[in-house]
């Protein structure tokens, strides 16, 4: 049942940003790895407008993170050698970890560190777990953008919601990843 829902999401989700990625690289002339930069600018922005100005900051974050799901679509029709592929899955991930990286350092200049000493290790686990998952059974999940949705509650100082989302997201990887083994055997 999880398997399907997660399907059908990637379903609609592909629906919905295909025909947008196809204009984007056929009309627009936008390479996977330009809209990854542009991701990044946005999400640059957005740490410019932290703690001064909370609607722009998420619409700026709200703009990386469509982007970034955009380039990846971009990306799976644009004709790439495997190094050339390597190199912006690596780009994708140091622009997206970089953000959160300076997302969470400016949170730790403006908040509670306590809160943060919980959070970070917390972060750098998930993200272990899931890169373990995403290499050794080959899995990539995406349902919830475990890297930037967190750290808007986190900024809102409800941090018990972003906590319960990445515990949900790490649920949601592990039960794939379980379903992935239960298939293979």
């Amino acid at each position: 049942m999880l398997h399907s829902l997660l399907q059908n999401f990637k379903d609609i989700k592909d629906k919905l940003i295909s025909p947008l990625a196809v204009f984007t690289y056929k009309k627009l002339h936008l390479t996977s790895n330009l809209i990854t930069s542009l991701s990044f600018i946005s999400g640059l922005i957005s740490i410019l407008f932290l703690f001064k100005n909370h609607q722009l900051f998420i619409l700026f974050i709200i703009i990386s993170v469509f982007l970034d799901i955009l380039d990846g679509s971009v990306a799976r029709i644009e004709n790439k050698s495997d190094i050339e592929l390597k190199r912006g899955v690596l780009l994708d991930d140091l622009a997206d970890r970089s953000i959160v990286v300076l997302i969470l350092a400016k949170i730790m200049s403006h908040t509670d560190i306590t809160a943060l000493v919980f959070i970070i290790p917390l972060y750098i686990l998930i993200k272990g777990i899931h890169i373990f998952l995403k290499q050794k059974i080959d899995i990539n999940i995406k349902l919830i953008y475990i890297d930037r949705i967190p750290l808007i509650f986190f900024i809102f100082q409800e941090y018990h919601i972003g906590i319960y989302i990445i515990a949900f997201s790490l649920l949601i990887n592990l039960l794939e990843a379980s379903l992935k083994q239960y298939k293979k055997t």
